[in-house]
């Protein structure tokens, strides 16, 4: 008799979840909770879990930021990213940051189910349609975790002493983050950061 594992869904679209839980419980034996609110996913003892699936969109807090508090609190869980978004830089940050696996949400259930028993036995799982992706764009620049933090901070409106001040950094620091950022994505003016902020889901 096979081991019921336990699976966890986060995601803030209903339907989705509902759909993707019936698909799960009805092919392996597993136990599926859903849950729509990141928040509240990170209240509960997710320890418990032998997989969480997750969304990278969504309104309370998005998925990579979700995972990273996760891993503070449960250091050992597996993720795996369903998501609609298809960007390669975002794709490649998740890849970057050892997520387990990532899907396309329109994946063939076939595929879903092979990523999450991959998984789910240990090993990790990015479909062919999302390692192409990454591979038409090898080489997409990332920016570092300090260089993130500037640009949301810029996107916001805040001003070059104003983001020295909240960092505890000097104005140079501050102007040298900004021009190594300008220089890697090939961006140089406030409009394009901010679509590529928005692009990437850096709140």
């Amino acid at each position: 008799m096979k081991l019921t594992k336990k699976i966890i869904i986060i995601d803030d679209h209903l339907l989705f979840c509902d759909g993707l839980k019936q698909i799960i419980e009805k092919t392996l034996p597993a136990d599926v909770l859903c849950i729509n609110n990141p928040l509240e996913a990170l209240a509960i003892q997710l320890s418990d879990f032998h997989l969480v699936i997750v969304d990278m969109d969504m309104p309370q807090m998005k998925g990579l930021e979700f995972i990273q508090q996760a891993r503070i609190l449960f250091p050992k869980l597996s993720f795996l990213i369903i998501s609609m978004h298809n960007n390669p830089s975002l794709i490649k940050r998740a890849k970057d940051s050892k997520v387990d696996g990532y899907l396309l949400k329109d994946e063939t259930s076939e595929v879903v189910l092979k990523g999450i028993k991959t998984i789910l036995e240990g090993g990790s799982y990015y479909s062919e349609k999302v390692l192409q992706l990454i591979k038409d764009e090898e080489n997409i620049p990332l920016l570092t975790k300090r260089e993130e933090e500037i640009l949301r901070l810029i996107v916001h409106g805040k001003i070059l002493k104003e983001i020295a001040d909240e960092l505890c950094i000097s104005i140079e620091t501050v102007k040298t983050h900004s021009k190594n950022i300008k220089t890697k994505l090939n961006i140089h003016n406030k409009a394009d950061l901010m679509k590529y902020a928005l692009d990437n889901l850096i709140p």
